[in-house]
């Protein structure tokens, strides 16, 4: 796992506007007036103008949304990101001196990922008034977004100056020092952040991933479960913990929560790439191939979903189609293994062993500990009459997993 976790929630002050622009279920929307979600009389948050959302279902004059919490929106206080850009810039040209006005307006032009232009609006802000907590937190995010990394977390710790409470830039920070691989900061920073604020579903989202990037499942699914009874359409929260199941064994479960991740966003990179594992295992080789479709489409340069593709269309014998598919893995990612090994496979399909051959040497050049790959090039090798070298790549798989049942038999 290698993306940065949640999108961070950014609050401000807000100002009124009345605006009704309609909706539909899929679309991102710009809070454009201060106003509550709701579930039924029950106000669950106050969001501010800038503030984006997803809407999941719309209802007359509500649109189902969620962040920290899952509940309905007045549709008449919210807008498209392009049109909230409009409305903001109008309330800049009446107001010129409004710091919130310019961060609403980058607010909206982030979610239009307009990125270097939400920088500039945050700049303006800060032009403004330099204590702007959101607003230096909001260009942090972007930076961090845009890879600029010190720049980003200078913006955080300048923000943490100014008010060493503030839950975003807590998480922020957090979520940095993650991509950053240092895994014990990421977690005092999300561990402050619910501190100070215990009911804050984003920051048990975040944390839960810092837990599974460290291989720690049984934390994971403590914060997964803590942000999902805050947030029950929390998609990302449903995949750590899904993800957290699968790796502690548990494939049915893990199923149950990938499946309703998907549900909520179709196109959750994450969750489709972990159910095909799970339907590997139960050796559905049709719904493997189509989450995998899914991972290439969302994420087309994913070496590694082209060669599990590949992979699965050995299986299924379609060895021209698979040999596009490692050819491709291959070109995005000259050093994965696995690749030239699927790859031998099908030359030896074909009959082309010399060719076969050159591809198992290179996949244990690259990586000699890979076990699919001594085993694979063992049995090539015994079914070519050398028996010294099979015998050679067997004991080392065997070394490589003692359990390993093939190499045992062989």
């Amino acid at each position: 796992m290698s993306r940065i976790g949640p999108i961070c929630v950014l609050l401000l002050s807000g100002f009124y506007c009345s605006v009704s622009l309609g909706q539909q279920a899929g679309d991102s929307v710009v809070v454009l007036q201060s106003t509550t979600v709701k579930s039924g009389n029950k106000t669950l948050q106050t969001v501010v103008p800038g503030r984006p959302f997803h809407v999941y279902e719309v209802r007359g004059d509500w649109l189902l949304v969620s962040a920290e919490t899952t509940g309905w929106i007045n549709k008449r206080h919210v807008a498209a990101p392009q049109q909230a850009i409009a409305f903001f810039t109008e309330e800049i040209r009446k107001h010129p001196n409004k710091s919130h006005a310019y961060w609403a307006r980058g607010a909206a032009k982030l979610e239009d990922e307009q990125t270097e232009a939400a920088i500039e609006d945050f700049d303006q802000a800060l032009e403004f008034n330099g204590n702007n907590v959101v607003a230096l937190t909001s260009r942090g995010f972007a930076k961090m977004n845009q890879g600029y990394v010190e720049a980003a977390l200078t913006d955080f710790n300048t923000a943490l100056k100014i008010d060493p409470r503030s839950v975003q830039a807590l998480l922020c920070r957090g979520m940095l020092r993650s991509a950053e691989e240092d895994d014990d900061a990421a977690i005092s920073d999300l561990t402050d952040c619910l501190r100070f604020n215990p009911n804050y579903a984003v920051a048990y989202r975040a944390r839960a991933w810092v837990w599974l990037l460290r291989r720690d499942s049984a934390q994971a699914i403590i914060d997964a479960n803590r942000a999902i009874r805050l947030n029950p359409k929390d998609g990302d929260a449903l995949t750590y913990r899904g993800t957290a199941l699968l790796l502690t064994g548990k494939m049915a479960q893990a199923l149950e929560d990938l499946n309703e991740a998907i549900r909520i966003d179709p196109d959750n990179l994450i969750a489709h790439n972990n159910r095909s594992k799970i339907w590997l295992d139960k050796k559905d080789l049709n719904a493997t191939l189509a989450d995998l479709e899914a991972v290439i489409r969302l994420d087309p340069d994913d070496a590694l979903a082209h060669n599990n593709r590949g992979g699965i269309r050995i299986q299924q014998r379609q060895f021209d189609a698979a040999l596009v598919d490692v050819n491709e893995a291959i070109r995005l990612d000259p050093k994965l293994a696995m690749a030239y090994s699927n790859r031998a496979v099908i030359a030896v399909e074909k009959k082309q062993f010399e060719a076969a051959r050159i591809d198992f040497d290179r996949a244990l050049e690259i990586d000699p500990e890979q076990l699919f790959s001594r085993r694979v090039r063992g049995e090539f090798l015994q079914s070519q009459g050398d028996w010294e070298k099979a015998f050679e790549d067997f004991d080392a798989a065997l070394r490589i997993d003692s359990k390993d049942i093939v190499c045992l038999r062989g």
